[in-house]
């Protein structure tokens, strides 16, 4: 058996999500990559179910800020 003292997450997965998790027991590690001032690159692929026309588009715009990779 593998003893592993205080593991924790780095990042997070939303309700109703799916993804991989990246779990370790290095603090710095976790906070260097979460941190925004270290610029960690993320890319996110989002599936969209149904139709997502410009107007629903334009709605999600209004909230969220969308960069194009």
């Amino acid at each position: 058996m593998v003893k592993m003292d205080h593991i924790v997450s780095i990042g997070r997965l939303d309700y109703n999500s799916e993804g991989l998790m990246i779990l370790t027991n290095n603090g710095d590690l976790a906070r260097q990559l979460e941190m925004p001032k270290n610029q960690v690159k993320r890319i996110y692929k989002v599936r969209v179910f149904g139709i997502l026309d410009d107007k629903k588009l334009d709605k999600i715009r209004q909230v969220h800020i969308i960069n194009k990779v």
